[in-house]
């Protein structure tokens, strides 16, 4: 399933990245922009990303995510599922040329299925992302934070962004 994503991701890259052309150095007014994208976490999570720049400093955006997995934390063949819709501001604290620095919260709904036992969560993070434009059109970010999440059952306190390490995603900006 790993390879799976790895797959994807390295797909939509190849598709996009002729589109990059090479990396500039000046700086875009991202004033009414809209990007595009996905994010992939170090664990293998990936979520399509909608953002929204209401001006050079202020973003919000919406990721969906649903990922289907088939083998249980044993490694025995089983069947999860979850869903996750989360919401983020983010604000830019650097701009230096093409690349942004910014800061920002979100908050994430979601549910999980694992052999028939369904989990529903609450997720507050708390991030630093940094998004390097390559061109006009195309941008490539990282960022790692602090999260919460609230189970039914359980709750968590991770570094990084909710139960993951850290995140890594693109956007074509329109």
């Amino acid at each position: 399933m790993r390879l799976q994503r790895v797959l994807v991701m390295c797909v939509v890259l190849c598709v996009c990245l002729p589109f990059s052309a090479v990396a500039d150095e000046q700086a875009y007014n991202m004033t009414g922009r809209l990007g595009i994208g996905a994010n992939l976490s170090l664990s293998g999570g990936m979520g399509l990303s909608g953002r929204y720049w209401i001006n050079d400093t202020i973003a919000v955006e919406g990721i969906f995510n649903f990922t289907s997995i088939d083998v249980d934390a044993e490694g025995d063949t089983g069947d999860s599922q979850y869903f996750v819709l989360a919401g983020r501001g983010m604000y830019n604290m650097l701009d230096y040329g093409n690349i942004h620095g910014c800061v920002g919260a979100g908050l994430a709904f979601g549910s999980m299925e694992a052999s028939g036992n369904d989990e529903n969560f609450f997720g507050i993070e708390g991030f630093f992302q940094v998004e390097y434009m390559l061109n006009e059109y195309f941008a490539v970010s990282g960022q790692t934070g602090l999260s919460y999440i609230n189970a039914d059952d359980v709750s968590i306190l991770s570094f990084g962004t909710p139960s993951f390490v850290g995140m890594f995603g693109f956007h074509m900006y329109l």
